[in-house]
């Protein structure tokens, strides 16, 4: 790897700019080149077919016009290559006017459809050549910015060393020299001993700040060094092959076929000659752009030699790695926990391009299959993008490559490395939304599953403690609800009626008929799929939106001692959104849906992280997957009621203890419910109760969901009060205390919203 040597006023970054300008010289004399080529051969082509009819006279005359235009000179010796296996597009295009010449003896006339279909072709070829060259040269000169940019913060660290450096050096002078007038007690006029030690202790001290300061500075340093060189070679084996090969897009495959085609036709015409064409067919086939970009680096070595920098240490700076001293561990170990959070951000957005590039490759795809798809704006807007995401993707593992560089680096100075990488990609998969994460239960453990929704209710059942801290009725009220959830842990089936008949798919499904009457076993924990029974004693599993509850729960033992019942009614109601089948689709890929035209399908999520891309994902007849949205239409529920059904549940439960159990309660007071925004939605937990209240002793609460415009809807939800009781009754780890200042902030608004539950609970002595 090759190291610049620089002149004595020479900035850094002058030879690395020169050198990438020749690349892209360099480049652009080659795409030029095959231009003239290509221009060669069409114009080859045409005067061909206008010379068929005098073709035994003029066919010599115009292989030896193109035969003088350009020196066929034996290509250069590559390694790893057998030259008896492997041609250019040069030396074929030599072997193409050595057989024509030889046929132009034989044979008098070809005929016109040898050379239109070809000419046309390479006319496109051009310009989409022309195309894509003017758009790699600005992306390559953005490589180019962020090289030298690259090698600009490696001047200025190293301009900070320097500094540090001499700093460290003035500082160790002055200590000496007071130093040696202290040890032989050479005192100035009018100062004295006590003096002179306060001044050695002064200079003492500025020596050791020094020492620490040029400690970082080189450090950071060494760390840009690394970064730079990385970065630059990244440039020359990814990005610069990678730019090569998008100019030349699809040269070598239609030169291919051009060439072969051209030889088939005339072996179709001229039997005379067969044997030539069929070698020169052959030779074809040997055309290789690996090869030929081999002989091409060979000739231009100003594309292969790398380009890479070292530590250039000070005169008497014995340090050149990375150093633990003066307290420097702590700013590598920061160092590294910063680029491991980094690096794992990065690769998260990689992997939310990469799936966004999938959904823009599919729907190109789609339009070129079917034109009536789509259109061609928005097929050429889609291209467009995938461009653009491309290019976020190549910056993205820019910076990836220059994290990583970093962190081998502090890895081999023996920085626990891993440790930060484990930390922050926990955190990060903490902080992902529930709904990506969420995967079939039988290929992830349920509590992997459920991380971020039970940390989320630790974090909310924390705040509400906090609240109401130090008061004995709270502790007695979260007792009683304890012992209501306890309750609803141990009750009985709920009874459902079958809304939608439903054929089973897998062995451990159940068939269920329209009107059919179950006992509900399990009921939907956040995947859409109930688990019950049927008259048969049959048992398995069906989809939740299928069904609807038609009985309540037994009533549950009192709680306390108080002798008025209190009525708690939880009216749980689900939206469901269903959508109508246009045409047929068929799925391209394992997480699509398949359907046919007039199918009646469920939406689940229109939409990925906020960004709706085209596709939506759906379950028809219990299979889940994505869809283009534009084949489907949304049902409204005025014109089909039966699509969004409603189930009611009525829980009674005997009110909470109370300092006068023979005394009525008095009726409960008009509270209005609090507002909860969407974005409160966010840390609350996934079933979230509404206070309502309604006419006489009886109280209602609402279990709402947030949908994906920000509002809220009520959502089934039921044994929600029993998952309520597993949350209050967990013990806070490790992971609780991360969540829980990450979402410090939004607590605090979330307790002022809460304080009017204070109120309420006051009055009607209940714990929610």
């Amino acid at each position: 790897m090759a190291t610049p040597s620089l002149g004595r006023k020479e900035r850094l970054g002058t030879s690395v700019r020169s050198a990438l300008n020749e690349q892209l010289n360099k480049i652009q004399w080659k795409h030029t080149m095959e231009l003239e080529l290509i221009d060669d051969v069409r114009s080859f082509l045409k005067q061909r077919s206008q010379i068929e009819k005098d073709y035994s006279q003029a066919i010599q005359k115009l292989v030896s016009q193109f035969s003088s235009k350009r020196d066929f000179k034996n290509p250069p010796t590559v390694p790893n290559f057998d030259r008896l296996e492997n041609r250019g597009i040069l030396e074929m295009w030599k072997s193409l006017l050595d057989k024509t010449d030889e046929m132009g003896k034989r044979k008098g006339n070809v005929g016109d459809l040898l050379c239109g279909s070809l000419s046309e072709e390479l006319k496109k070829l051009k310009r989409v050549k022309e195309h894509n060259f003017k758009r790699q040269a600005e992306i390559f000169q953005l490589m180019i910015s962020e090289v030298l940019e690259s090698v600009k913060e490696l001047t200025n660290a190293k301009k900070l060393y320097h500094e540090k450096w001499k700093m460290c050096e003035d500082s160790r002078q002055k200590y000496r020299d007071v130093d040696d007038r202290l040890r032989s007690c050479n005192l100035k006029m009018f100062e004295s001993k006590s003096t002179l030690e306060k001044t050695h202790k002064k200079n003492t001290d500025k020596l050791k700040q020094a020492q620490k300061q040029l400690v970082v500075q080189r450090n950071e340093y060494l760390l840009t060094v690394a970064e730079t060189n990385t970065h630059l070679d990244k440039h020359f084996e990814t990005d610069l092959t990678e730019m090569l090969k998008i100019v030349d897009g699809e040269l070598y495959d239609i030169m291919r076929n051009s060439y072969t085609l051209f030889a088939q036709i005339e072996m179709d015409s001229c039997n005379a000659i067969r044997a030539e064409f069929e070698d020169l067919r052959e030779q074809v086939a040997l055309l290789n752009r690996e090869y030929v970009l081999e002989c091409f680096m060979v000739e231009n070595p100003i594309l292969r030699d790398k380009i890479s920098y070292t530590f250039e240490a000070s005169s008497n700076d014995k340090v050149t790695s990375l150093s633990k001293d003066h307290e420097a561990e702590l700013y590598l170990n920061k160092e590294a926990r910063k680029c491991a959070q980094q690096l794992t951000k990065l690769h998260q957005k990689i992997a939310e391009k990469s799936k966004a590039i999938k959904g823009l490759q599919t729907v190109t795809k789609a339009y070129h299959v079917n034109p009536e798809f789509g259109t061609s704006d928005a097929v050429s807007e889609a291209e467009q993008s995938l461009h653009h995401i491309q290019e976020e993707i190549r910056q993205i593992e820019v910076t990836t490559t220059k994290a990583n560089a970093r962190l081998d680096l502090l890895k081999d100075c023996g920085v626990d490395v891993s440790k930060w990488l484990q930390q922050a990609a926990h955190t990060e998969y903490e902080h992902t939304p529930g709904e990506q994460r969420k995967l079939d239960k039988q290929q992830l453990q349920p509590d992997l599953v459920d991380l971020t929704t039970t940390l989320r209710k630790q974090t909310l059942s924390a705040s509400q403690s906090s609240l109401r801290g130090g008061d004995s009725d709270t502790v007695s009220m979260k007792s009683d609800v304890l012992s209501l959830n306890s309750y609803q842990s141990e009750q009985t089936p709920t009874m459902c009626k079958v809304l939608y008949s439903y054929e089973s798919q897998r062995s451990d499904e159940l068939d269920i008929q329209t009107d059919e009457e179950l006992d509900v076993i399990e009921w939907d924990d956040g995947d859409g799929w109930c688990k019950g029974r049927n008259k048969n004693s049959q048992e398995g599993y069906f989809p939740q939106s299928y069904v609807q509850a038609i009985t309540a729960p037994t009533t549950p033992p009192k709680v306390g001692g108080a002798s008025n019942d209190v009525t708690f009614k939880l009216v749980v109601s689900e939206e469901v959104t269903m959508l109508r089948a246009l045409f047929e689709y068929t799925a391209q890929e394992d997480e699509e849906l398949s359907f046919p035209e007039g199918a009646i399908i469920r939406l689940l999520r229109t939409d990925d992280n906020g960004i709706d891309d085209g596709w939506w994902e759906g379950s028809y007849e219990g299979k889940k997957g994505v869809f283009p949205s534009i084949v489907v239409e949304i049902i409204t529920n005025d014109n089909n009621p039966e699509l969004t059904p409603v189930n009611s549940e009525v829980f009674t439960m005997p009110p909470p203890m109370s300092s006068s159990p023979t005394s009525p309660l008095p009726p409960p007071p008009s509270y209005p419910a609090p507002a909860i925004s969407a974005n409160d939605l966010s840390i609350l937990p996934l079933k979230q109760l509404q206070y309502n209240l309604s006419s006489g002793s009886t109280n209602s609460f609402f279990v709402g969901s947030k949908l994906g415009d920000g509002t809220v809807s009520t959502a089934s939800s039921p044994g929600g009060i029993r998952r309520g009781s597993n949350v209050i009754s967990q013990k806070r780890d490790e992971r609780e205390l991360e969540v829980q200042d990450s979402f410090e902030d939004t607590l605090q608004e979330t307790k002022e919203r809460w304080s009017s539950f204070d109120d309420i609970q006051d009055d009607d002595d209940c714990y929610v």
